[in-house]
């Protein structure tokens, strides 16, 4: 019995092939950075929520389930790092099928000022089927 994603070899007369077969693993690189220089009097007291999600989607029956998230507490957004030195975070998936799967990964970001007026943004996108590493870059 072969491990599982591998196929029995191909024998030519040159060559001993043995098959590997999708899924993969993929490796999401996500970084986290302040997106300028907020030391301006106006970003006194802005504060900022981040949320991450990343997501499994079928693509046959387009339902999705989240096999991980993470939610970064409202803090003052002159506390998030520059883009020097972010927070990165490096997740690894297994089993990821091409073509039948896919994995979305999705931000929002809701920064509150002194006056407590709120912006809100949220953003997605999805990792290509053909990488198996990727980075992201989430910037505020």
């Amino acid at each position: 019995m072969l491990p599982y994603g591998y196929s029995p070899v191909t024998i030519n007369r040159y060559h001993l092939h043995l098959h590997l077969h999708p899924p993969f693993p993929r490796w999401l690189n996500l970084a986290l950075p302040r997106g300028g220089n907020y030391q301006s009097p106006i970003y006194d007291g802005v504060l900022a929520k981040v949320c991450l999600t990343v997501s499994r989607q079928q693509l046959a029956t387009g339902t999705y389930n989240i096999p991980w998230d993470i939610i970064f507490t409202t803090r003052s957004l002159r506390q998030y790092p520059e883009a020097i030195s972010p927070i990165v975070i490096t997740k690894i998936f297994n089993q990821v099928q091409p073509g039948k799967e896919q994995l979305p990964v999705s931000k929002s970001i809701r920064c509150t000022d002194q006056n407590n007026q709120v912006q809100q943004q949220a953003l997605g996108e999805t990792i290509p089927a053909s990488a198996t590493f990727q980075r992201v870059t989430i910037s505020l």
